[in-house]
């Protein structure tokens, strides 16, 4: 059984509220696991920061994927090298579900954007060019995405954990 790491999460560009998608996103996709509680975050004994827990070995995506979707993670981890594109897919993302507050809490646009941008962090999509994008269109309606061929079913569960359909 491989270690277990904690990482911290603090807002930074994104509010502590926001965080939800991300951390849903990442564990869909394989890169966060749940706690014994059956939590994939818990908010520890400081107001001011939540929690989530992954492989040692998966830490250094994990943060990433925190930070590109802009959060703060003082913990430290793993290097995160992003692999070469090998194979690339662009994938097309949209709202699975209507966008109303029962389905999508901060918005689909909120949704789909954090979700995006945590799993191309995480290095379970790759950049779009020229610019490097982690993703091009608009979350809230449809989105495309770069991925390798060999990641995509990982894209596909991470947005589909954020009630996001993959085509």
């Amino acid at each position: 059984m491989a270690a277990s790491k904690i990482l911290t999460i603090k807002p930074r560009i994104e509010l502590l509220d926001h965080v939800a998608p991300a951390a849903t996103a990442l564990f869909g996709a394989g890169i966060l696991k749940q706690f014994s509680s059956g939590e994939v975050v818990q908010i520890p004994p400081t107001a001011d920061a939540v929690e989530v827990t992954c492989d040692v070995d998966q830490s250094g995506y994990a943060k990433e994927g925190f930070l590109a979707a802009g959060f703060e993670v003082p913990t430290s981890a793993d290097p995160a090298p992003r692999p070469a594109l090998d194979n690339p897919v662009i994938l097309t993302v949209t709202p699975g579900l209507p966008d109303t507050d029962a389905n999508y809490p901060l918005g689909a646009e909120a949704t789909g954007r954090l979700a995006a941008k945590a799993l191309y962090g995480a290095c379970v999509t790759q950049p779009i060019p020229p610019n490097g994008d982690a993703y091009l269109g608009d979350p809230g309606t449809s989105m495309q995405v770069n991925c390798n061929q060999s990641n995509v079913a990982a894209a596909t569960r991470g947005f589909g954990a954020v009630k996001f359909t993959v085509k």
